[in-house]
């Protein structure tokens, strides 16, 4: 009986009431924030100068989610941030047990959306990343980008730096909408706001239980990791590519 009370225990599935402080400010976090967005722009437009052909596009493809992490670097430098302070500490392995069931219903909520968008005759994530990958004179590049890369600085940035320094002020589950919001718009592409939107919900969820970023670095990778080289094999080795899987 013992057993099966604590296994209905509120604090087995609601995330953890204690929000560790952090100690950069909101202000740190706002400022932060914009200048990651202001670079983010400069370096997408010096991309679109760049020749599509040369392999400058692909350098740029792997450099620029680091560049992007230099002002909140900064910031957190001048903080004295450790990496402990953006979550880079030991979790539960129950969490990532947790996520791992968690993120079954991100998958059936991107199903529903790119068959929603499929029949509306817009393209999802999916087909841009495909053509991409057909295009870049190395898309392996845009491979070590998204499963080393990405998975780790993204969690740093929106989770680690911009959950964390917004829970402070306005509490866990605003700033849990918030930075996931945040997270879904920078993928630019109405298509998949949803789909990422919810992903990112469900690494903030379990990043507020555990207080650690590995059981979403986790997750993160092993999605990209899945995706990516499914897209790959598809662009590559299956004749007319994408059209007609609804992806």
């Amino acid at each position: 009986m013992s057993n099966e009370i604590s296994s209905l225990n509120p604090d087995s599935v609601l995330p953890n009431p204690e929000s560790p402080s952090v100690p950069w400010s909101i202000w740190d976090t706002v400022i932060g924030f914009v200048l990651f967005l202001a670079l983010a722009l400069g370096i997408g437009y010096v991309v679109d100068l760049l020749p599509e052909e040369g392999w400058l596009v692909s350098v740029m493809v792997l450099a620029y989610q680091p560049l992007q992490f230099l002002p909140i670097l900064v910031i957190l430098l001048f903080r004295r941030a450790a990496w402990a302070d953006l979550g880079f500490k030991k979790a539960a392995p129950n969490v990532l047990a947790l996520g791992c069931g968690l993120v079954m219903l991100a998958f059936f909520v991107n199903l529903v959306n790119n068959l929603i968008m499929f029949f509306l005759g817009v393209e999802v994530q999916a087909q841009q990343f495909g053509n991409l990958l057909n295009d870049l004179p190395q898309p392996e590049f845009l491979l070590i980008t998204g499963i080393v890369l990405a998975p780790l600085l993204e969690e740093t940035i929106f989770r680690g730096f911009l959950f964390g320094g917004l829970r402070q002020r306005l509490g866990w589950g605003k700033a849990a909408l918030i930075s996931s919001a945040i997270f879904g718009a920078m993928h630019l592409s109405l298509a998949a706001f949803i789909p990422t939107f919810t992903l990112g919900l469900l690494f903030t969820y379990l990043y507020q239980r555990s207080n650690s970023l590995w059981p979403g670095i986790i997750l993160h990778t092993l999605i990209n990791s899945v995706s990516l080289c499914a897209l790959l094999t598809l662009v590559k080795y299956v004749p007319q590519g994408l059209p007609g899987l609804g992806m």
